[in-house]
């Protein structure tokens, strides 16, 4: 079953087409790697899918709910998180508040730009178990710009739990990190497998391979392949323009 789905997606710069007729779904509990070189279009087509961009043409589903138009927010309130290249956590804010940041904008009440998130025991509860899902338990009085680069990264992913996903968009999320940094997101991911669907953009080869269940590869606004990740790797147009010249 397909809990989201892209059929058709188009989307063009002036006469640059960035996405052409991009069509792909990600199944319940799996994690679907999207891969292909630098301007493929990758982080186009996650922003398609997240709602901060657009298409010119096609459809966004998710759970069979065309939400092509709908707003960031209301995707998240649907069951769509998402990560970013760049960490978008807040600095001054300890570890905890920012994931409970990110239960209160899941819950009933609206965003209280005045009202402490941390000290609420409501957002307090999920936003600790959501520290100790991703291993930062003990880090959750610390300032977020106190953390490590990797921690900051692995504080995202916990803020993108507190959403309780059913969809969680990975936008390279070992972008920048040295080899034991990248090996704990590896890890952590692995754990959630099953949690929520994840579809992984990332260029690290032995990460794809570690946590895909299935890949698609991008390459000029197209899908060129699509599958298991051995079936993937051994195409021949697939190791022409991506996996042949790393």
């Amino acid at each position: 079953m397909s809990v989201l789905a892209a059929e058709g997606l188009c989307k063009s710069f002036g006469a640059l087409a960035v996405t052409q007729a991009v069509s792909l779904d990600l199944r319940a509990g799996e994690v679907h790697a999207l891969i292909g070189p630098n301007g493929a279009g990758k982080s186009s087509l996650i922003a398609q899918l997240a709602g901060t961009l657009a298409p010119d043409a096609g459809r966004v589903r998710l759970e069979g709910a065309d939400i092509t138009r709908l707003p960031p927010h209301l995707r998240a309130r649907r069951g769509m998180a998402r990560t970013f290249q760049i960490s978008a956590v807040v600095g001054g804010l300890s570890a905890l508040a920012n994931v409970a940041l990110a239960v209160q904008a899941h819950g009933p009440r609206p965003l209280a730009p005045f009202r402490r998130a941390d000290g609420d025991a409501a957002l307090e509860g999920p936003a600790r178990a959501a520290l100790a899902d991703v291993g930062l338990a003990d880090r959750a009085a610390v300032p977020a710009e106190a953390l490590s680069y990797g921690e900051r990264r692995v504080l995202e992913i916990a803020c993108a739990l507190a959403l309780v996903p059913r969809v969680l968009l990975l936008d390279e999320p070992l972008a920048g990190m040295g080899h034991a940094e990248g090996r704990r997101i590896v890890a952590l991911l692995a754990g959630l497998r099953g949690r929520c669907a994840m579809l992984l953009v990332e260029h690290d080869m032995d990460a794809v391979f570690a946590l895909a269940d299935r890949l698609s590869v991008l390459v000029e606004g197209r899908v060129i392949a699509s599958g298991p990740p051995a079936a993937v790797r051994a195409d021949p147009a697939v190791r022409a323009a991506y996996l042949g010249a790393a």
